[in-house]
Order: C-alpha cells, then sequence, then structure tokens
C-alpha cells in the first residue's frame, strides 16, 4: 500500500476528524488526539484501503472514541469500509453514519464514478453516467451494502 495515512483534527465544535490514505498498521488512530466530551463527526471520504490490521486498528480507534465521546457521526464512508461494516457488526460501535459511497463503472466511456448516498437511502437499480450519460453498472456486492444499511 503505498498512500500515507494522514489524520486531521479540528478544535471548533463538532470536532470534525478527516482521515485520508491507507488505514495499516502505521496508521496513527489516536482516539486521545480528538478532545473529549462533545460531538465528534468522522469524515472517512479520503480513506482508499483498510489492511486486516487496519481493520484491528479501527476498531480500538472507534471503541475508544465511543468511551471520550457521546455523540459520533460518520459521513462519506468509502466503498471499502462498506464492506468491512457489513461483515463487522462493531465497525462503527454506536456512530450514526450519514452518508456513503457506492462505486459505478461506465461501460460507454470506461469511466469510474463514486455516488455519495445519504444515510439509508438504497443503491439504485442503475444510475447515468455523469460524463457521457450512459447507464452504469453497480461495481460492488449489492448484498453487502444492503447488510450495510439494515445494521
Amino acid at each position: 500500500m503505498s498512500s500515507r495515512f494522514a489524520m486531521s483534527v479540528s478544535r471548533r465544535a463538532p470536532v470534525e476528524v478527516i482521515l485520508q490514505g491507507v488505514i495499516d498498521e502505521r496508521a496513527d488512530l489516536a482516539a486521545d488526539a480528538v478532545p473529549a466530551g462533545g460531538p465528534v463527526v468522522l469524515d472517512l471520504g479520503g480513506i482508499t484501503a483498510i489492511t486486516s490490521l487496519g481493520v484491528k486498528q479501527w476498531i480500538e480507534f472507534v471503541r475508544s472514541l465511543a468511551k471520550r465521546s457521546p455523540d459520533i457521526r460518520v459521513r462519506r464512508v468509502p466503498a471499502i469500509l462498506v464492506g468491512q461494516a457489513s461483515m463487522i457488526r462493531t465497525f462503527f460501535q454506536r456512530a450514526e453514519v450519514e452518508s456513503f459511497y457506492s462505486p459505478w463503472s461506465c461501460p460507454g466511456c470506461r469511466g469510474h464514478h463514486d455516488q455519495l448516498h445519504p444515510w439509508g437511502e438504497a443503491v439504485p437499480a442503475k444510475l447515468a453516467c455523469p460524463k457521457c450519460g450512459a447507464a452504469m453498472v453497480f461495481d460492488d456486492l449489492l448484498q453487502a451494502y444492503e447488510t450495510f444499511l439494515a445494521r
């Protein structure tokens, strides 16, 4: 994995934690870097991959964060984390998911598009390509998204 991990934390309320790159054994997921007591928003849109050791680190991070904050919201969950959350019931602990991405491929222009959805919105049966207008193909396992949305 080549994309270095980065975590930035705002100091205003609600505290926003922006995560980017690959979550692996070297990722510095430090819950104590997040101010305790107030609401926290985790922006995961920049996460590009997660390894098995990264999953372990993530679960420990979210568990520690849940002890420090009564209100955790998660936004822009990328497909790679939707898959993990659909398999691991405690992946987000008690955090409220606000939005997630679904991956799409276009056979017309060979483009790729990640569609942002608000929580609770089902993945549509079809989607028009934002570049060429052709019908795109869902590029993941629909069952994983259904399980994720049922959590």
